[in-house]
């Protein structure tokens, strides 16, 4: 420091105006709870968004269904009908049950894409051979 030159204050301690302070304040809490209110409504309008596009699918999801159900009511009838008189000893039970299901679980895994074991088809092949 230099002599004769008066000692600069990095901070300087003059009086507080209370007024300046409190439009300071305020336009910063103004400020805030301004963008919280708008990200609060940006969540609200983006939950609706996806509420709606999840009831679409849903919706579409059951029409399909019922469709699918629809389509396979008459054999489902038959199924019951029959399930009941086999139980009731009215029809006897299928003997070649091997032809009644529709595809062998390594033929649905493979049309899925799924990598399927050697050891498999060993089982699979041996559980069909005739014995």
């Amino acid at each position: 420091m230099r002599e004769g030159q008066p000692r600069r204050r990095w901070f300087r301690r003059r009086g507080i105006d209370l007024g300046d302070l409190a439009i300071e304040t305020f336009a910063a809490f103004l400020g805030v709870f301004l963008a919280l209110a708008v990200q609060n409504w940006r969540d609200r309008h983006d939950g609706a968004i996806k509420l709606e596009k999840a009831r679409t699918a849903i919706r579409t999801e059951i029409s399909k269904n019922r469709e699918l159900v629809q389509a396979k009511l008459e054999y489902l009838r038959l199924v019951k009908r029959n399930g009941v008189a086999v139980i009731n000893g009215e029809l006897a039970p299928p003997t070649n049950v091997s032809r009644l299901a529709t595809k062998p679980w390594h033929a649905r895994q493979r049309r899925a894409g799924r990598r399927i074991p050697a050891r498999a088809f060993r089982a699979t092949a041996a559980s069909r051979s005739p014995t």
